[in-house]
């Protein structure tokens, strides 16, 4: 079998993308996946894998498929130059899935080169306090190239 690589510069949702592109192209070939492209530092190649244990405060089946439905999950944080930045967490997340109850799997990526935490992720785009981020049980599990 043959394989081909592209990367995208652009920040479109991904599924859309590839389910666009693949009405286009002719029977028996079809994208499984792409890659996002940085203008200064080239392929977006990481993938980080996370075990979060989320026993304070269950996520549902539900609220995953409700986060992974939205375009956007806008966070805002102050640098150290004192200005604001918003970084995209729906675009971080390559893929997040419940293990078993109280216990999920996030996959992350860097987005405009910033490293994205799974604490923020289950803050601004499910909810948690910040004092329940704080008290997970987070798992680096691996990185590697993006799939």
């Amino acid at each position: 079998s043959e394989r081909a690589f592209v990367y995208l510069e652009t920040r479109s949702k991904t599924d859309r993308f590839m389910a666009g592109l693949n009405r286009q192209l002719p029977e028996g070939l079809a994208v499984q996946s792409f890659g996002r492209y940085h203008k200064q530092s080239g392929p977006v190649q990481d993938v980080v894998g996370y075990r979060v244990g989320t026993a304070d405060r269950a996520v549902t089946q539900k609220e995953i498929q409700v986060f992974l439905d939205r375009d956007t999950v806008i966070m805002e944080d102050v640098s150290k130059k004192g200005k604001i930045r918003r970084t995209d967490l729906r675009q971080a997340v390559k893929r997040i899935h419940l293990e078993r109850p109280g216990q999920m799997r996030i996959d992350l990526e860097k987005v405009e080169q910033r490293t994205v935490r799974p604490g923020d992720v289950l803050v601004h785009g499910f909810g948690f306090t910040p004092e329940q981020a704080q008290n997970l049980r987070i798992r680096k599990l691996a990185a590697g190239p993006k799939e």
